[in-house]
């Protein structure tokens, strides 16, 4: 640490590389005594100051635990102070990569030490103060997405599955949920492959899945009742923006119809490039900007 403080405002770009291997999965915490797992809800320190408030891992006695079966790196990977000062001591740090490589599609459940360093990297890149930070490049993993509102350009890279569209484009939507309220700006673009518009998929304008009708033949046929359907959380609202752009991405008129109705107080330049309307036709889609551009020059819509 003492020889990254004295060459750390040297460095502008950090790479932050951690695989995973079998040596960051890790096992079952078990009661010693019992023999039964223990489950335990991590809650890290999130400042240098909460780092004396607490225990590390809310007890004593679930320190001992994991102490004792759990291998050092899990417990470096928890150590969100060093983190903290390790970020503190580069304070012209202009662009982020992270990387962890090496996860299997039937591994992404497994709790891995590489998660818990992830958060650690998260919350000192909010806490350590990088003024100069511009660009975060790294994967969709469920704990890298930082939250702070600062956000200037940012490159994600997922994990490729045919059968998780889904997961990602939920996890995009919830991340970008975070930042609905303040955000004035927004540019979106899927890189190679088309992909979905992450604005619009909690929409209720959405049409509903073949697949939704359908039940499976346990459900059919058990004596107990089908679950009620989870219900969708409500629809992506941006009180302040002001320019969307879009590029790359597939959407049905219907959803672009709603997006502009409700962001057309707000709204003043909309730029979709290369999207592709799934049902529909663009004046179908655009039909509430006409209406809403009572004076001349107020909008600046472009599609292609």
């Amino acid at each position: 640490m003492e020889a990254l403080a004295r060459i750390g405002h040297h460095a502008g770009h950090l790479t932050f590389s951690m695989p995973h291997t079998e040596s960051t999965f890790l096992p079952p915490l078990l009661n010693p005594i019992t023999g039964r797992e223990v489950n335990f809800l991590y809650t890290p320190h999130t400042s240098l100051a909460s780092e004396t408030e607490r225990p590390k891992y809310g007890t004593h006695e679930l320190g001992e635990y994991l102490t004792q079966q759990y291998p050092p790196i899990f417990h470096a990977a928890t150590n969100v102070p060093a983190f903290i000062r390790a970020l503190a001591c580069m304070p012209n740090l202009r662009h982020l990569s992270v990387s962890c490589p090496g996860q299997e599609p039937c591994q992404r459940y497994r709790r891995s030490a590489v998660d818990y360093a992830l958060i650690s990297l998260r919350i000192a890149i909010e806490r350590a103060g990088l003024t100069q930070l511009e660009k975060l490049s790294l994967a969709v993993h469920p704990a890298a997405l930082p939250c702070t509102q600062r956000r200037a350009l940012m490159s994600i890279d997922a994990w490729t599955f045919k059968n998780s569209r889904a997961d990602h484009s939920k996890l995009l939507t919830n991340y970008i949920r975070t930042f609905s309220g303040s955000l004035e700006k927004l540019a979106f673009h899927w890189h190679g492959q088309c992909g979905p518009c992450p604005l619009t998929l909690n929409d209720s304008s959405r049409p509903s899945s073949p697949s939704s009708a359908t039940k499976l033949f346990a459900a059919i046929t058990s004596p107990m009742p089908p679950l009620p359907e989870t219900p969708p959380p409500p629809p992506l609202h941006f009180p302040n923006l002001r320019r969307l752009f879009m590029r790359n991405a597939w959407v049905a008129s219907e959803q672009v119809s709603s997006l502009v109705s409700k962001h057309g107080s707000s709204l003043r330049t909309i730029d979709f490039d290369n999207v592709t309307l799934t049902s529909g036709s663009w004046d179908e889609a655009l039909a509430p900007l006409y209406d809403l551009a009572t004076k001349e020059g107020i909008w600046e819509a472009r599609h292609s």
